[in-house]
């Protein structure tokens, strides 16, 4: 994990005791929305996470009342954002022109659409999850 420190609001906070507290499984990083939450777990802790059958993800998507997904953490650029992203990845390319941080997502032109997501909500995740745990400025799904 980057050095940045992250901030939750009492909803995130709330999310990720309930989380922890039904899957036995700690949360690094959380980003909760009007209808979804999305949770970062350590390398290696997803399944006991979803549990059996889906079982306990179920309970945890029950009792937030929202669409819960599961990602696993990795200290590799490319390997985190193939395990956040909902389709295959072809490429993950860092691009450092003078300040900025980009990644440059390569996807099939045919899962574009399913990477960026409606209304771009998993390509903004997915920002959101690089610029804290890289510190990237922005991402592009190409």
């Amino acid at each position: 994990m980057s050095g940045v420190t992250i901030k939750f609001d009492t909803d995130t906070i709330r999310s990720i005791n309930l989380f922890e507290d039904i899957t036995g499984v700690k949360v690094m990083d959380a980003i909760t929305t009007k209808d979804s939450a999305h949770f970062v777990v350590e390398e290696g802790k997803v399944g006991l996470a979803i549990g059996k059958g889906g079982k306990t993800i179920k309970k945890v998507q029950n009792n937030l009342n929202k669409n819960v997904k599961v990602y696993e953490y990795s200290d590799s650029l490319k390997k985190f954002v193939e395990n956040v992203l909902p389709v295959r990845v072809r490429s993950v390319k860092l691009d450092r022109s003078g300040d900025k941080k980009i990644v440059h997502i390569g996807v099939k032109r045919s899962d574009w659409s399913k990477a960026v997501g409606k209304d771009g909500k998993n390509v903004d995740i997915t920002r959101r999850f690089l610029k804290r745990e890289f510190d990237v400025d922005d991402v592009k799904v190409e």
